[in-house]
């Protein structure tokens, strides 16, 4: 005879409470900080003892997170940029955050690549929950959710002053028999 587990998971317990609320305020939006005090004041839930290092760390890595700067190009810019490692000898993963301007390649190069695989993920994940809207809620019918995926009127463009400074850059770096042989160097660009 096999013995399974009967204790909920702390995802199924968070997911009931957020339920019992629900049903304590039907038809009413909610946002996490009032489930998460409703579930406080009603005895749900108990402060861990760890809670206050677990506070601390919550903290520091918000504080990271939002520290922004003006780089030289006068683009805001996220100042520490995290990378996500795994622990060595362990199934655990960590984050290592690098200033953004002093940041070795490989830390650039994995943090850049990490960022595209989210931004990749919650794409999939809104085009899976638009589609299955529209497919299943009756109120869409004649008003489709519409969203595109084309990210390039959002993306702020390169401006022809940039461009003419790569331009400029390249021209500097190649003689000019090289860029005769280089069929990818597109001067136009700078125009």
């Amino acid at each position: 005879m096999s013995t399974a587990s009967c204790t909920k998971t702390l995802m199924q317990a968070c997911q009931e409470i957020i339920e019992q609320w629900r049903e304590a305020h039907p038809g009413e939006t909610f946002d996490i900080d009032d489930v998460t005090l409703y579930a406080w004041k009603n005895k749900l839930i108990d402060m861990p003892r760890g809670s206050v290092l677990r506070e601390w760390r919550s903290r520091f890595s918000r504080a990271a997170t939002k520290r922004h700067v003006t780089d030289q190009q006068g683009r805001r810019v996220p100042a520490y940029v995290p990378l996500r490692v795994e622990v060595p000898g362990k199934k655990k993963q960590k984050y290592l955050w690098d200033w953004y301007s002093t940041m070795s390649s490989e830390h650039a190069h994995g943090a850049l690549q990490q960022k595209w695989d989210e931004l990749a993920g919650r794409c999939k994940s809104l085009n899976t929950l638009q589609c299955s809207i529209n497919d299943n809620n009756p109120n869409m019918v004649n008003d489709p959710s519409q969203l595109t995926f084309d990210f390039t009127n959002v993306i702020e463009p390169v401006t022809p002053q940039v461009t003419a400074e790569i331009a400029a850059d390249e021209i500097k770096h190649y003689a000019k028999s090289e860029l005769d042989e280089r069929p990818n160097v597109d001067l136009r660009r700078a125009k």
